[in-house]
């Protein structure tokens, strides 16, 4: 499989089996890595929601760290056990709901036409995986994309004879896949699949991954961004470098950063502006509010001043 691309954030997940039998109140215990994921208290009444809008009313318990009172979510599911819950903590007491069926595929709800979803056990180093047939509605091309938790992409092969993906051997060399992991398909459409990695401890592996920045400009060496030739610049731009309070106003100049791995939690994400990159005839601030565009859409981040940009930022005639 080929890698290459970034992908939006996610929330934590953590996945887990229903039980019962059904005459009884069932809990369900949230996994402590789940919770410091999180990183908010949960409040006592919880809503469960399912992807057709439905939801139910459940309680949780800070002492213990699991949810009771599930009546309503079994009355939901029509009182049976042996489900697969994918559960994901929105902020303001909201858990949002996949539910995984008998036959290893989402359950339809409602009205409402699912997405084609999957658990697969992970069960060794092997190059192909093979999916429920269900998941060939809408048909799957042969080559696809797969996307991961932190961004990364890989390009494989889907055989609609045996219903195997083909070419997961690069994922098993980048990641760690254990054994009695679960692999979560997720078929969005056009060629393309999710794959979430949850854990034996139920809760879903987002892979972090410092990002690497492999833009030419970047120096091997030093890892100091070069300085770029201003002269060539306007001769390819088309645009005048900065004239001071008396010149014209300067036209924006478009860059390109090219980011190999990405952290979901935004930790170690950023990008050095070249220096002929700047908003007018002023400086950029330290805390002011940008926009970033990607091919997956808008983001708001901030502009941070390290000592070395700044000095450099100061240097700018």
């Amino acid at each position: 499989m080929e890698k290459k691309g970034i992908f939006p954030l996610k929330y934590p997940r953590f996945i887990l089996l229903t039980n019962g039998p059904p005459n009884q109140t069932p809990v369900m215990d949230i996994p402590d890595e789940f919770l410091t994921a999180v990183g908010e208290k949960i409040p006592n009444n919880v809503k469960i929601q399912f992807p057709n809008g439905r939801v139910v009313h459940v309680h949780y318990r800070r002492d213990s760290k699991r949810l009771t009172h599930l009546d309503p979510l079994y009355l939901e599911l029509g009182r049976e056990s042996g489900f697969f819950l994918v559960m994901a903590y929105k902020g303001n007491g909201i858990f949002s709901v996949v539910v995984i069926g008998h036959g290893s595929t989402e359950i339809e709800y409602g009205k409402n036409r699912c997405v084609a979803r999957s658990p697969v056990m992970w069960q060794g180093w092997r190059d192909q995986v093979e999916i429920p047939c269900i998941c060939s509605r809408p048909p799957i091309p042969g080559p696809f994309a797969l996307c991961l938790a932190n961004g990364v992409e890989y390009q494989g092969r889907f055989s609609s004879e045996d219903n195997c993906i083909h070419g997961l051997v690069s994922i098993t060399e980048d990641f760690i896949v254990e054994a009695f992991d679960i692999l979560f398909f997720t078929y969005r459409g056009n060629g393309r699949f999710d794959l979430a990695i949850f854990n034996t401890s139920k809760v879903e592996n987002l892979l972090e991954r410092e990002i690497i920045e492999t833009d030419s400009s970047l120096s091997a060496d030093s890892g100091i961004e070069e300085e770029p030739d201003i002269d060539a610049l306007v001769a390819k731009q088309g645009v005048q470098p900065n004239q001071g309070d008396n010149g014209p106003e300067d036209v924006p100049v478009s860059f390109e950063r090219v980011l190999s791995w990405s952290n979901v939690h935004g930790s170690c994400h950023g990008v050095h502006i070249p220096r002929t990159v700047k908003p007018g005839l002023r400086e950029w601030q330290s805390g002011e509010d940008i926009t970033l565009q990607t091919v997956r859409g808008s983001w708001n981040v901030g502009i941070v001043m390290n000592n070395r940009v700044l000095e450099r930022m100061e240097s700018i005639p």
